[in-house]
């Protein structure tokens, strides 16, 4: 059965009720609004706490995106959501859908390459050249019945308040309809926005969909998300009202943003208090992990260009 309880609020309005809770100091109206309490956690949640929660490895924001191979091209952009514009692995799937796992090769492995890239002992892999993953050898562009996979971290959302983005009430798949809460007037047609869920583990659902009609409080789209849901929210692509980090991180997020608060005050003991509360909740937080208890950690040693190791045995298409 599907949660749902309306009474549950995990939208960035919330957290920043929590922050005002937790901030001691004086909360005029003149001193810091909730455009101001918005704007700390989000760069909070970008400067610090995505990075603290990836240093855990246990893969939270892991997405898999998946493009035709077109043919004689082996130049693909790296995802624009990918956090630091990095790739976690790089794949082909055969049109049986078999997963062909391809090997990361180094600027110096293609220049320096002892065994020749046509011989069937050189290795199918990429190398990633600015923001773009590239093919290599070059025959892998040829692959154009097979599809390329990179497997990435996704941003999350930058926040904004829940009164800038809409909930879906009913849809229509057929029709590729939504009827939402709310349809803020600066939304037009030829914009793309996000469908993502307002419930724990706040997972994207569609990301980048073109708005085509606007009529009241009903919007139509290019498509619907296949898992579209009542309930969850739309907005803007890259924004959202749902921090999109696993919901034990939350009170961690509201601590950094109170931080802030104390910072722009100039307290400098409140401060110094604030950072061992925060450091303590560090702590605490981190007994969470690893994701998967009792179960051993598999080590995987990739390959060089040289030699033999998973999932690769040169461009031997029987091999993998």
């Amino acid at each position: 059965m599907a949660f749902n309880n309306p009474l549950l609020d995990f939208t960035v309005d919330n957290l920043v009720s929590d922050v005002q809770r937790r901030f001691s100091g004086p909360l005029t109206p003149s001193l810091f609004q909730q455009v101001d309490f918005i704007s700390f956690l989000d760069s909070e949640l970008r400067s610090d706490l995505t990075l603290f929660i990836r240093s855990a490895r246990e893969e939270y924001f892991e997405t898999v995106y998946t493009t035709p191979i077109i043919q004689n091209v082996v130049t693909y952009a790296i995802p624009y959501r990918a956090i630091g514009m990095t790739t976690r692995k790089v794949n082909l799937l055969d049109p049986n859908n078999n997963l062909l796992e391809l090997v990361q090769l180094s600027l110096e492995d293609i220049q320096l390459n002892y065994v020749p890239y046509s011989s069937p002992f050189f290795p199918n892999g990429y190398y990633v050249q600015n923001n773009n993953v590239i093919l290599f050898p070059p025959n892998l562009g040829l692959n154009n019945s097979y599809k390329l996979q990179i497997v990435y971290e996704r941003r999350p959302n930058s926040l904004v308040s829940s009164s800038v983005c809409g909930q879906v009430q009913s849809f229509n798949a057929t029709a590729n309809t939504a009827v939402l809460t709310n349809v803020p007037t600066n939304w037009v047609v030829g914009m793309t926005f996000d469908f993502y869920n307002g419930y724990p583990p706040f997972d994207s659902v569609g990301d980048d969909v073109q708005l085509t009609n606007i009529s009241g409080s009903t919007l139509t789209f290019s498509a619907l998300p296949t898992n579209i849901a009542i309930n969850q929210w739309v907005s803007p692509s890259m924004q959202g009202c749902i921090a999109q980090i696993p919901y034990d991180a939350y009170p961690l997020l509201n601590q950094l943003a109170t931080m802030k608060c104390v910072e722009a005050l100039g307290d400098t003991a409140g401060l110094q208090n604030a950072e061992k509360k925060y450091e303590q909740m560090k702590v605490n937080y981190k007994s969470l992990q690893p994701r998967m208890e009792g179960e051993d950690k598999i080590l995987n040693n990739k390959n060089t260009v040289f030699g033999v190791g998973r999932g690769n045995m040169g461009n031997y298409p029987n091999a993998y």
